[in-house]
């Protein structure tokens, strides 16, 4: 019959750890930016052309970066 000790259990842990991690960043990083994309587009907000910053309706240019809306 076939045992695992100890070390061999921990071995395989970090081994599934070491493909696993990436890509739950992976995951929360996509689904945070699409839900930040959402709630500008929900709050009327659009997007700075040149640096993508949300810009509200009544701003003439971007605070970031000055670029005149257009």
């Amino acid at each position: 019959m076939l045992s695992i000790g100890a070390a061999e259990l921990v071995v395989i842990l970090l081994v599934v750890a070491m493909f696993a991690i990436p890509g739950v960043i992976a995951i929360v990083v996509i689904f945070g930016k699409r839900k930040s994309q959402s709630s500008n587009a929900a709050a009327g907000l659009a997007q700075c052309r040149a640096c993508g910053r949300p810009l509200s309706p009544a701003a003439q240019a971007c605070p970031e970066c000055g670029t005149p809306r257009g």
